[in-house]
């Protein structure tokens, strides 16, 4: 099948012709990509946020000598620290977004791994498992530098998906009807797919994650967008533009992001989150992406608050906020995410989605 690049667009109305309007995309706004925001990754932490402490001046060499040496650990002891520290990288790895990092951590420290405690030995075994979720057989045509039809599967279901690379931060597009169905295509910076390098801002410096976790977020949304339309009869979809199309477009995005959240790794759950702070912060109800931000937002939270045991890694405003309760309150659960949140909590997060 010949693939047609679509027009790099961020309104959602065409007026040509009805398959031109029914676009839609991962527009959170030129100005709101994880390492350019202003709003949320270049910003001062909230009231409340945690803050991070300005690093103390080095010690000179003659006050270093001064000081008595540590003790030397006992070897036994020393191995279980160093077994600790390379758990801890492979872990940071995982949570980071850069899972093509994570089978070469994983093989270092398989090879301390009877210094490790139990749980953290189990979880050497369930990692690897999801890591082949995150990443299926089908991902490296995720950043492919050419156009590329392929074979995804979202929720247990297979689909066709078009892809055409391009510099837009993401978009889903349908280009034809044929034999019935909707032909779409989906596009994004192959450039971010698996990429190791660290995001920028204050969040992502704050949770370590790679420029791959913004990638995966926003790859998984437009499939999100594709799995709508790739199943969903062609009428029901012209019916739901021409009767209802501002609901339609809502959910579209909310499903997107439920999408993303479901099937992203660690890292590109934060990432989508973190991303959907600046439209939390703007609030417009009758912007799709924002009114999905706040309906995705709004489950999570009542979730902490109905089980707050479950989630020692979210945290709410020290004071109940004056205006706009439940949304200054997610904006706030969001920013102060502990950096420590457990495997336990995004397993938790990743049931809840389903």
């Amino acid at each position: 099948m010949s693939i047609i690049k679509p027009r790099v667009r961020w309104n959602f109305l065409k007026r040509d012709n009805i398959v031109g309007k029914l676009r839609t995309s991962f527009s959170i706004g030129l100005g709101v990509f994880l390492f350019v925001s202003s709003m949320v990754l270049a910003k001062t932490p909230s009231k409340g946020a945690p803050k991070t402490t300005p690093a103390k001046p080095s010690k000179t060499a003659e006050s270093a000598a001064t000081k008595p040496a540590a003790a030397p650990l006992d070897p036994k002891e020393q191995v279980k620290v160093d077994a600790l520290a390379q758990y801890a990288k492979f872990l940071e790895c995982y949570k980071s977004g850069s899972l093509t990092e994570v089978p070469g951590e994983l093989k270092k420290v398989n090879l301390v791994r009877r210094h490790l405690p139990w749980k953290l030995q189990s979880s050497l075994i369930t990692i690897p498992k999801t890591v082949k979720a995150y990443r299926p057989p089908w991902w490296p045509n995720m950043r492919s530098s050419s156009n590329v039809t392929f074979k995804a599967t979202l929720w247990g279901r297979p689909l066709t998906a078009n892809f055409v690379p391009s510099d837009t931060l993401g978009v889903m597009q349908a280009v034809a009807v044929k034999n019935g169905k909707l032909v779409t295509v989906v596009s994004w910076r192959p450039s971010m797919i698996d990429n190791p390098k660290p995001a920028k801002g204050y969040l992502a410096e704050r949770h370590k994650l790679k420029k791959a976790a913004i990638g995966e977020a926003i790859g998984w949304h437009e499939l999100g967008h594709n799995y709508i339309s790739y199943f969903l009869p062609l009428k029901h979809v012209f019916i739901l533009y021409e009767n209802h199309s501002k609901l339609y477009y809502h959910l579209q995005e909310f499903y997107a992001d439920m999408t993303s959240l479901y099937h992203s790794s660690p890292g590109g759950r934060l990432a989508l989150m973190f991303m959907r702070l600046d439209g939390l912060a703007r609030y417009d109800e009758t912007e799709e992406h924002d009114r999905a931000a706040y309906a995705v937002g709004s489950l999570i939270l009542s979730n902490v608050m109905l089980y707050p045991k479950k989630w020692p890694s979210f945290h709410f405003p020290p004071t109940v906020p004056t205006s706009e309760v439940e949304l200054n309150t997610l904006r706030y659960m969001y920013e102060n995410i502990d950096t420590k949140w457990t495997l336990a909590e995004d397993t938790a997060l990743r049931t809840l989605i389903k």
